[in-house]
């Protein structure tokens, strides 16, 4: 059985203009161990981003950056990231408050990757399901090959309803307009409360779109691979 989530809303904000510049690539001597900043995007424009705390090293995430949002994190010295669900630029904790400052930002040989080393404000959440780290939980190997998975953190530090103001595991079943869908693919959705019901459902690809009816917000709806 599948299910899906919906993730945190862009907050739209007034971004300051963009100062910040790229050197253009020349040649690989210049890439791999010149002095100009010369980022590519190798994966549809975008790049991936490590982002680890800055005071014990934990790996908080793995998101992705455009050129805007690589601009914005080295201007402003606070994390940006470009949303593939949401297929927008985000400053990371606008809506929850949890905003990643920069303490150092690194390249790789490459310059098509990132790593950056950050201190989270507030309760020190990176994930939007209100865990610490993204990576909460742990795959059994080896000898243990096959087990559940294994939680790692104990609680979470905020919670996502609170937050985000609104449910996001609400089951539709088949008595909503879902149910053709769901009854032709064998799926059960997680969606948020609302005016769903209204909604149709579209697949692109892997992911599957909801457009709600009118005047409610358009949001997609991905795998969550629970």
């Amino acid at each position: 059985m599948l299910y899906y989530n919906v993730y945190p809303p862009v907050i739209p904000r007034k971004q300051p203009p963009l100062t910040v510049t790229f050197a253009p690539r020349i040649s690989v001597q210049d890439v791999e161990v010149g002095h100009a900043l010369s980022p590519r995007f190798p994966m549809d424009g975008l790049m991936p981003c490590v982002t680890t705390d800055a005071g014990d090293g934990a790996v908080l995430m793995i998101g992705w950056m455009n050129a805007e949002a690589l601009r914005l994190t080295i201007q402003t010295g606070e994390a940006h990231y470009f949303s593939r669900t949401r297929q927008a630029v985000w400053h990371k904790g606008a809506t929850s408050g949890l905003v990643q400052r920069v303490v150092e930002m690194r390249i790789d040989d490459d310059q098509d990757a990132l790593w950056l080393s950050v201190k989270v404000a507030g309760s020190g959440a990176s994930c939007h399901v209100g865990y610490r780290s993204c990576f909460y939980r742990a795959v059994p190997f080896g000898d243990q090959a096959g087990a559940p998975l294994r939680f790692v953190e104990a609680a979470k530090r905020f919670d996502p309803v609170a937050v985000y103001g609104e449910d996001r595991r609400t089951i539709v079943t088949s008595h909503d307009a879902f149910g053709y869908f769901a009854a032709a693919y064998g799926l059960t959705f997680v969606v948020p409360q609302g005016a769903w019901h209204r909604g149709i459902v579209k697949k692109a690809g892997q992911l599957l779109f909801v457009t709600p009816g009118a005047g409610t917000e358009h949001r997609p709806v991905v795998a969550a691979g629970l």
